[in-house]
């Protein structure tokens, strides 16, 4: 018998429709899509009864309620109930987020203000890690909201509370209002929903330095839903007692709350260190006094976030140490200053075997700009020591002065692990250089390249350099990075301009580029015209360096799906130049299209201009200004007429 022709074969093959997909993995596509293009899954839905049966289940699994008072919560919980008891919805519910401030009844004015739109919420899951700043909960709303108040005002959440009954297979409930953690909420998760968990975003226990502790607060710091918290303190309270929620989260983390997984704990600045005011003498916590707290185990967070006033000590270290297991952490971050001889303790008594994902931020402060040159290199010896006594990690965070030889070891002991590498320089303020930070050339680049594999997301710090060939090899040696995804790029503008006198002239300036830019100024006006010309990042020039890194690509890559690029200490020589070159160098993103049919197309994002100070043009910059960039037409505004340097183009 002979062969089929080769076109016959093909024709013979089973084409698989999305209708042939089984509802399960359908399902988990819902969720993808959702997470990537939300637009999309309700286009899936309007398609057919069956399409619409499956992504109702994804835009139905989160709902988010923000709290604005007792008339406003109730309406709220109404709207979401009608909506999803219309959809047949309530099965579906597995997150419940609430975040705003329920006032007092005395203070409960009703407002006019837009109903919110019942789609699901966009927010992260509160397990997913958070940017290197978290918000930080007013201390003195906790200082006022005592728990007497918290059982008065009960009857106000009593609608949220039954929408929590009416939910069968809620999973996690995130509570991020300002005020104690309703009483009836407690009630109904224990009573009918005792595996959901529960998240707390702004822990914090009013009566630690009571003589009795309130029976209700160690009912809540004791539950066994409590997941996750975020607790914000201080060592002692305005009105001079000490504040022992350092204690009781210590406590609550060593295996008082089984089921604990994350804490993220900010010991906020002391009143009385801002007032310069002794501390008084106080009394040491009793703690809770539980009978249960005998004989428990050391507990086993996943996920520990730290952050201390004015840095984190040794002691802090031991106290965590002695709290929690921390071969069992998958996720560190420590966003803070933190003691040599504490550094050096996690380095060497401590086992991270489990670690997967580090954060390691210096805080921009004067406590650190004040330390000398031989304190960084000891801190950047015992960073490189620490870095070293962790296994592989899959992402690192570092927000500090990334010297050459850091790097190195970075490339040497994590390398072929590592997905996320984000090297954010320590940034004292916008007017000052990154010291001795490392700017990334196009030889380490390459070197990153070879020896990281699965790198996916990056931020590091190039030279911003005219857009010249040295600017442009750099863009294209990015392309060599395989799986590289996600890009953020700071470009540090050329130094041609130091404070203090000295300045160099450029052989090139002319009669006008000499003149000072203000009397008995160091600063002459081609040293503004050059950072300005530097500065300036515009969409012309994000599509040209985004282009030239997806140029750069081998055959068989990733593609290149989001750039973010912002220059830094463009203007910070002189404090009227500064505005312009914010201005002018604000961030912009670009985003490929999602759809597989305009994938080729970008989305451009650009930050607010009100972030910038664009209103500080002063007269003295104007003829500057207007040197490099005239009006486009008579009367037109500065802020449109600017552009940027093109990007030279390299084989």
């Amino acid at each position: 018998m002979s062969a089929l022709p080769c076109q016959t074969v093909c024709n013979m093959s089973p084409t698989l429709h999305l209708g042939d997909v089984p509802s399960e993995i359908l399902l988990q596509i819902c969720d993808y899509v959702y997470d990537a293009h939300q637009p999309s899954l309700c286009a899936l839905g309007l398609v057919n009864k069956q399409y619409h049966a499956i992504a109702n289940v994804a835009l139905s699994s989160t709902v988010k309620i923000y709290v604005r008072g007792r008339n406003q919560l109730s309406r709220e919980v109404d709207g979401w109930v009608t909506l999803l008891r219309r959809r047949a919805s309530l099965k579906h519910v597995h997150r419940l987020i609430t975040e705003g401030d329920m006032p007092l009844q005395r203070d409960d004015i009703e407002k006019v203000e837009p109903e919110r739109g019942w789609n699901r919420a966009d927010d992260r899951p509160f397990d997913r890690d958070l940017d290197p700043v978290d918000p930080i909960y007013s201390i003195e709303k906790f200082a006022d909201t005592t728990p007497g108040i918290a059982q008065d005002e009960d009857d106000a959440w009593r609608p949220l509370a039954a929408l929590i009954y009416l939910l069968p297979a809620l999973q996690d409930l995130e509570y991020g209002c300002q005020n104690q953690f309703p009483p009836c909420l407690l009630q109904f998760l224990h009573q009918f929903r005792p595996h959901c968990r529960l998240h707390i975003r702004c822990f914090h226990l009013r009566t630690l330095s009571h003589p009795q502790p309130d029976k209700y607060e160690i009912l809540l710091a004791t539950s066994p839903c409590l997941y996750s918290i975020v607790a914000n303190y201080q060592i002692a309270t305005p009105e001079g007692s000490l504040d022992h929620n350092e204690e009781a989260v210590l406590s609550i983390a060593s295996g008082l709350v089984p089921n604990l997984n994350q804490v993220r704990i900010f010991r906020d600045r002391d009143p009385f260190e801002m007032d310069e005011i002794p501390i008084p003498p106080f009394e040491q916590w009793g703690g809770f006094d539980l009978n249960e707290r005998q004989g428990l185990s050391i507990g086993s967070l996943h996920h520990l976030r730290l952050a201390f006033h004015p840095e984190m000590t040794k002691q802090d270290a031991l106290s965590w140490n002695k709290t929690t297991n921390f071969s069992a952490l998958r996720s560190l971050v420590i966003n803070c200053s933190i003691a040599s001889d504490a550094l050096d303790y996690l380095a060497v008594s401590c086992n991270f075997k489990s670690l997967q994902s580090l954060t390691f931020c210096k805080d921009n402060d004067g406590h650190n700009a004040a330390r000398d040159e031989d304190e960084s290199l000891e801190d950047c010896s015992l960073l490189r020591k620490f870095l070293s006594s962790l296994p592989p990690l899959s992402a690192i965070t570092l927000k500090v002065r990334v010297h050459e030889s850091t790097f190195n070891l970075l490339l040497k002991h994590h390398s072929s692990s590592v997905r996320q590498l984000l090297l954010k320089p320590h940034i004292i303020d916008d007017l000052r250089p990154f010291s001795d930070s490392l700017l990334m050339t196009a030889d380490q680049i390459c070197r990153m390249a070879t020896c990281c594999p699965l790198l996916e997301d990056l931020y590091i710090v190039v030279p911003r350099t005219f857009g010249d060939d040295h600017e442009a090899n750099v863009y294209r040696s990015l392309g060599s990075l395989r799986k590289l995804q996600t890009l953020s790029l700071l470009l540090n503008v050329k130094d041609s301009n130091n404070f203090g006198t000295g300045l160099p002239i450029d052989p090139y300036f002319d009669e006008f580029n000499r003149q000072h830019i203000l009397p008995r100024s160091p600063m002459r006006k081609g040293h503004a015209r050059l950072a300005m010309m530097n500065s300036a990042i515009d969409k012309t020039l994000g599509l040209a360096i985004f282009k030239s890194i997806s140029k750069g690509k081998p055959a068989g890559s990733m593609q290149l799906e989001s750039l973010r690029l912002q220059t830094h200490c463009g203007g910070r020589f002189y404090w009227i130049v500064d505005p312009i070159c914010r201005y002018v160098g604000r961030w912009i993103e670009l985003k490929r299209r999602i759809r597989d049919d305009k994938r080729k197309l970008l989305l451009v994002g650009r930050q607010d201009p009100s972030e910038s100070y664009p209103w500080i043009y002063k007269p003295e910059i104007q003829p500057i200004f207007r040197k490099i960039w005239p009006e486009r037409y008579e009367g037109s505004n500065w802020f449109d007429d600017w552009c940027s340097l093109p990007l030279a183009e390299i084989d």
